[in-house]
């Protein structure tokens, strides 16, 4: 009996602590997108600026290159957000997804073509320090920025999905409050704190980016790409050109405008 009340007390504990859990993750993912996105910007502004005084990178161990969330976290960041999402999407009803490689690739070219090789004219940037030259950076637009905006207006934006579980489920019929049924909102949940999670993490990394890497105009313009990309991918893409179809998110906030805001 008393192990039984121990039990009893820890699942409720963490029953607890798993709530709260959701309700902070609720709180910071429902964040109307278009708001986030301007506080991006200006994040990314601010801290450009205030980033020399801080000096990170020669302390600082998330400041280096070679740190294993940069290496393991932000340059697979795709991959990982994708891993998250799809299946959040999948069991909400409507799985999507989009391909951000091409973009990368092409402000690598960018950087490329405007740069140039000093002491030789005609070395490619791989080239250039054998041909004797020293390579002067074109215009390296931030991947990095681009990136983690991107992915996390994404997040936010299928997040909305989960507004209308509970909806869902209370608004069903009765053979639908099964033990299967739970399972399905327990895990719902599950990835809901996840993406919880790696916004947060894409957040931080933003963060350390803005103030130890690139110059200010390569930051904003990445931002500007990240949010230009989002603005096109769920305002113009999804709700004018339809295809492919509307993922669950838009659907839920046109059968329920209270959700968007």
């Amino acid at each position: 009996m008393p192990s039984l009340q121990r039990r009893s007390g820890t699942d409720e504990f963490f029953s607890i602590i798993f709530g709260i859990s959701v309700q902070l993750a609720r709180t910071y993912l429902f964040i109307k997108t278009a708001i986030k996105a301007v506080i991006y910007i200006v994040l990314v502004a601010i801290l450009s600026f205030c980033g020399d005084p801080f000096q990170l990178t020669t302390n600082f161990y998330f400041a280096k290159k070679q740190n294993l969330l940069n290496e393991f976290g932000v340059k697979l960041g795709w991959f990982w957000t994708l891993l998250l999402l799809v299946p959040f999407i999948y069991i909400t009803t409507k799985a999507h997804g989009k391909n951000t490689y091409v973009v990368l690739d092409r402000f690598v070219i960018f950087e490329r073509r405007t740069g140039r090789c000093y002491g030789s004219e005609q070395s490619s940037r791989s080239n250039c320090r054998t041909d004797g030259g020293k390579w002067i950076p074109g215009f390296d637009i931030s991947g990095h920025c681009f990136l983690l905006i991107y992915s996390s207006l994404i997040i936010c934006e299928e997040s909305h999905a989960f507004r209308n579980i509970p909806y869902v489920y209370e608004k069903g019929s009765t053979s639908r409050r099964t033990k299967q049924s739970l399972n399905e909102v327990f895990t719902i949940k599950i990835y809901f704190l996840l993406l919880f999670a790696l916004h947060l993490i894409w957040d931080f990394e933003l963060i350390v980016t803005t103030l130890c890497y690139h110059h200010i105009h390569h930051k904003l313009v990445g931002a500007a790409f990240g949010i230009a990309c989002w603005y096109f991918t769920y305002h113009i893409w999804y709700p004018v050109i339809g295809v492919p179809p509307a993922p669950i998110c838009i659907k839920v906030r046109q059968k329920h405008p209270l959700a968007s805001e």
